[in-house]
C-alpha cells in the first residue's frame, strides 16, 4: 500500500456492545496490525429502519469509507449490489450472502469445545 492517508473500513454494526462484535474486534485489528488501514466504526442502533437503511445506503453513494465490513446489522441483497457497483469492496462477518465475500463462525464447533 502506498504511502499517505490510510485506507478505511468501515465496520457497520447495530450495536458495538454486541457480544459478537466485541469478541471480533481485537482478531480485526491484528488481520490489519502494520498495514496503513484503519476501522470508521459506525453504529446505527439509534436510527429506525428507514433511517438505518438511508445511512447503509449513504455510505456506498458517498464512498464514505474506502470498504466496508458488515457485522450483526440487516443487510439485503439490493443493499449488497450498491456497494458493489460503487466499487467498495464489501465482506460480511458473521452473515452469508451471494456475491459477497463472508466468514461464518463455527459455532457448532465452539460449542464442542466450550
Amino acid at each position: 500500500m502506498a504511502p499517505g492517508a490510510p485506507k478505511v473500513i468501515g465496520l457497520l454494526t447495530d450495536s458495538f456492545n454486541s457480544v459478537f462484535v466485541h469478541e471480533a474486534m481485537p482478531g480485526l485489528e491484528a488481520g490489519i496490525a502494520g498495514a496503513n488501514v484503519v476501522f470508521k466504526l459506525i453504529e446505527l442502533e439509534d436510527f429506525d429502519e428507514v433511517e438505518k437503511n438511508r445511512q447503509i445506503e449513504r455510505i456506498a453513494l458517498e464512498h464514505q469509507v474506502d470498504a466496508a465490513l458488515v457485522c450483526h446489522l440487516p443487510f439485503n441483497s439490493r443493499q449488497a449490489a450498491l456497494y458493489v457497483e460503487s466499487g467498495l469492496p464489501l465482506g460480511y462477518l458473521a452473515g452469508r450472502m451471494d456475491g459477497v465475500d463472508w466468514c461464518m463462525s463455527d459455532e457448532i464447533q465452539g460449542s464442542y469445545l466450550a
